[in-house]
Parts: C-alpha cells; structure tokens; sequence
C-alpha cells in the first residue's frame, strides 16, 4: 500500500495502541515473510463492512480532512456508494489514509482473531507447513482499550447523529463508511 498519509500532521488518538499493534505486525511480518503475498499495491483484503471503534474513525477522519480537495472529492462519491464492497477510502487501489488505518487493517494479512474468528488474507500462508505453528495476533486486548478510549471521548462528546440503541454513553461500533457519513455531515453541520 501506497504510504500517503504516513507522515500525519496530528497525532493519532490512542497511538501507543497503534504503536503496540504496528510493533508485533513488524515481528510477526517479519518472521512470516516467506508465506505472505502481501506488497505494495495488493488491496485484496481491503474489503468494507468491518466495524470500527470511534477513535478508529476520529483518525480516519482526522487524516481524510487532511486530503487534497480532488482526493476527497472522489472519496466523497465512494462514501455515498450503497453495497460497496471494496474500502470506499482506496484511491487507485492504495490506502488514501495509510497511517490513520485502523488495527485491523494494520494486521490484516498475518493470522489475526478478532472475538471467536481468526482469518487472514486468502493469498497468504497457502503452503505453511503443517507441522509448524503459527503465532496468531489476537486483537481483542486492543479492541477493548480502544473501545475504552473511545467511550471516554464519547461520553464527553458524543457525535450528534441519532443514537444507537441501547449504549446510552458508550461509543457504538460502526462500518468506517458509516461513521465517516456521520461525521462528514456533522462536520459540514458545523455540530462537531
């Protein structure tokens, strides 16, 4: 993936996490290495629908409002898309936000559990040998800080879009598109 925003102008919100999950992403990457296909370019697992903690997609957001007017403009038509299967924020098949992206995307590739479910990318591992085992990065540790962080920021500031049902002061978790609808048009609103 093309770096575009690697040198972000702001300081990512929870980045020890993020400093945490890039640390073992390297060890594990390299340690992999022989059995990943994933390079610059591939986007095969850039795939929308994922759900998203609320500083997952503040940072997003953050490095989106950071993106040339023409850039964000054909982001803007993607965004609006209904049943988009690709990430709405690929710009010719790179990350339009690679250093905002959130955990997920960040270990996507390695053997990642998220809850009950562990998956990689289908293009990955295919001859690992059987014998050997694979290290899985599980991810739920830091799904739950980040969900602490971003229930702090939401019960001081709650984004003013309709509530989700039933989490009163917690932050829900979003597909990115639709976080990203909400706070472009809070934002547009002037209400965030």
């Amino acid at each position: 993936m093309t770096q575009q925003t690697e040198n972000l102008q702001f300081p990512l919100l929870g980045s020890a996490l993020y400093d945490a999950v890039n640390t073992q992403v390297k060890e594990l990457t390299r340690r992999y290495q022989n059995h990943m296909a994933c390079k610059e370019g591939c986007h095969q697992c850039c795939l929308s629908g994922f759900k998203v903690t609320y500083v997952e997609a503040l940072n997003v957001f953050q490095a989106f409002a950071q993106l040339p007017p023409k850039q964000a403009e054909v982001l803007m038509a993607q965004l609006s898309e209904v049943g988009r299967l690709n990430c709405p924020l690929l710009l010719e098949g790179s990350c339009s936000v690679y250093g905002a992206r959130p955990v997920l995307c960040r270990a996507f590739g390695l053997a990642v559990q998220v809850d009950d479910t562990v998956g990689t990318c289908e293009l990955n591992f295919q001859k690992f040998p059987t014998e050997e085992s694979m290290t899985v990065l599980t991810l739920r540790p830091y799904y739950d800080a980040l969900d602490d962080v971003s229930d702090a920021l939401w019960s001081e500031n709650p984004l003013p879009v309709e509530p989700v049902d039933g989490l009163g002061k917690k932050a829900p978790r979003l597909t990115l598109q639709d976080w990203l609808q909400r706070l472009i048009k809070a934002s547009q609103n002037k209400t965030f």
